[in-house]
């Protein structure tokens, strides 16, 4: 007997980002009446830092949380974002700007030199951690420090950062450049890893008056005056607006032929990158997300598919069970495993390792295994019929459908064996010779 085992090479077809936008607000009162021009010498009330949270859903947060919705609800229990927030550049303000700079809550303002980060956790580092609530506001899980805009430079602006992780792990110490924060992290295939940039949205900027509010209006406008002590005190808090830097990739089989039960899947895995770096605050958020580090970027590593139990909680990730996955003729399982969480690129290896029964040379029934390699790449035709590879985009998913066959008979031919119509060969008298 000869085996036909995954003859077929993945098919693709790309899902697009889903992003839940609700409009859930909650505003901080301020006195219209204020006369609104800029004034080193005012200072306003103490403004605390609100900040709201795009759900980023196609979504996986938290370990081994795969393609889960909102509706988990240890979902949002579990994971947690990390904040920041430096100054920035814009027509009060113009001077250096330096996100090595340590955050310090209580220190003594200068009206001179306004506070350069605003926002971070002073004895990690690594941001000030939140968890997200129903409301999509971000609630500080520390509460023995607050966090407050400026007072004395009330139309200074400040950038807004968040990220999350999951349960990756972190592989070195912050680094704080003048431009830029970031780390190293190593990923396997389960995390979500998550960036986010504050930025306000029109219901926001529709409470901003043109007449009574003229300087914030003029300049909120072109962007120049996002997020100050003076859209605080109007209610304009930062709503951060969150991407994906990984893509998803779901996968799929059906059965094609009447043996194709017979044929289990084992194991599905990409070689692929697994340590990066991860820039999660910079002044050109062009920036910021995962790259390559050049003293990392040869090592390829196993990214295996898992599994949860039906717990659906973090602590249930595994392997895929092995002698469960296998399809009847039609049939069809879509959502194997968690799904891949893997780095854009151009294309990736996946392998498939499958098990079938097969009998010895004693008849006896044993276990054979066989590992499909394919070129896992997004394929699509052009309106004049022209294959082309598009690279895989960071928050798009991918579902990819492997088509599988079981055991062939042995069927031979053999062919060049017939004779040809016969070729006339004329012989003349040129052609005898005769022999005594």
């Amino acid at each position: 007997m000869m085996f036909g085992i995954l003859k077929r090479a993945a098919t693709l077809s790309l899902v697009a980002t889903l992003f839940a936008c609700s409009e859930k607000f909650e505003s901080v009162d301020y006195d219209p009446g204020y006369k609104d021009e800029h004034q080193y010498e005012t200072t306003y009330d103490k403004v605390p830092v609100l900040l709201a949270m795009n759900n980023p859903y196609y979504t996986m947060i938290s370990r081994g949380a795969g393609a889960i919705t909102p509706e988990n609800g240890w979902v949002k229990q579990e994971l947690t974002y990390y904040v920041y927030s430096f100054l920035t550049n814009n027509y009060i303000y113009d001077g250096p700007i330096d996100y090595t700079q340590k955050c310090t809550p209580d220190a003594e303002e200068n009206p001179d030199q306004p506070i350069q980060c605003l926002m971070d956790d002073p004895e990690t580092g690594r941001g000030v951690a939140f968890k997200l609530l129903d409301n999509e506001m971000l609630d500080q899980i520390d509460k023995n420090t607050e966090y407050f805009y400026s007072q004395s430079n009330q139309y200074c602006k400040y950038n807004f950062f968040a990220y999350a992780i999951d349960d990756a792990k972190v592989l070195s110490e912050v680094t704080r450049n003048v431009d830029n924060v970031h780390f190293d992290i190593e990923i396997d295939g389960t995390q979500d890893v998550i960036t986010a940039v504050g930025k306000p949205i029109e219901e926001q900027i529709a409470q901003i008056s043109p007449t009574s509010d003229k300087l914030l209006y003029s300049n909120i406008i072109n962007g120049e005056l996002v997020f100050s002590t003076a859209t605080g005190h109007r209610g304009m808090f930062p709503k951060l607006d969150g991407k994906h830097c990984l893509s998803l990739f779901q996968f799929n089989i059906v059965g094609e032929d009447a043996l194709s039960d017979k044929i289990y899947i084992e194991e599905i895995y990409v070689m692929a990158h697994k340590q990066w770096r991860f820039t999660v605050a910079a002044d050109d958020h062009t920036k910021l997300g995962l790259s390559m580090p050049e003293e990392k970027s040869e090592k390829l590593e196993k990214m295996v598919l898992q599994e949860m139990t039906e717990e659906r909680n973090p602590a249930s990730v595994k392997p895929l069970a092995k002698g469960v996955y296998h399809v009847k003729k039609d049939e069809r399982i879509d959502n194997l495993g968690m799904g891949l969480l893997l780095p854009p690129r151009d294309s990736y290896d996946l392998y498939v390792r499958c098990r079938y029964p097969s009998l010895n040379s004693e008849g006896k029934e044993v276990n054979r295994y066989y590992t499909a390699r394919y070129n896992l790449a997004h394929r699509v035709v052009d309106d004049n019929g022209v294959i082309e590879t598009t690279p895989f985009e960071a928050g798009s998913q991918y579902d990819v459908t492997m088509h599988i066959y079981g055991y062939q008979p042995i069927q031979m031919s053999i062919g060049g064996l017939a004779w040809s119509e016969p070729i006339e060969i004329i012989l003349d008298e040129d052609d005898i010779t005769n022999y005594e």
